[in-house]
């Protein structure tokens, strides 16, 4: 789940500029994770990094995942902040989207 969160944060895939392959699986099982996008809240940072935890059992299940990020959405909308940075989220989002040219893609250029 924290790939994912990482991924809705991002707006691409993690590990894209990596050649998936066992010595990536290794490297993940070691403990490397994808850097976290400036600008990521700190709540949901968090939350994602607790979701990546090595350990299975420190990370939260899907129920308790759920309350928290309803918690975290609750505590932005009562922030008139909130519509801000949605904004500048969702314009960052795109620009990342703009900017990423799927690995298959950068071989047909080549």
């Amino acid at each position: 789940i924290g790939m994912l969160m990482w991924e809705i944060s991002s707006g691409q895939p993690p590990f894209a500029d990596f050649d998936h392959d066992y010595d990536l699986a290794m490297n993940i099982v070691k403990g490397m994770r994808p850097q976290i996008v400036q600008g990521t809240p700190t709540e949901y940072k968090n939350l994602m990094v607790q979701c990546w935890n090595a350990d299975p059992l420190k990370r939260y299940d899907i129920d308790t995942l759920d309350d928290k990020i309803t918690e975290i959405q609750k505590s932005y909308y009562q922030n008139e902040e909130f519509i801000s940075f949605n904004w500048k989220q969702s314009k960052i989002a795109e620009i990342n989207l703009v900017e990423f040219t799927p690995r298959s893609e950068k071989d047909k250029l080549s």
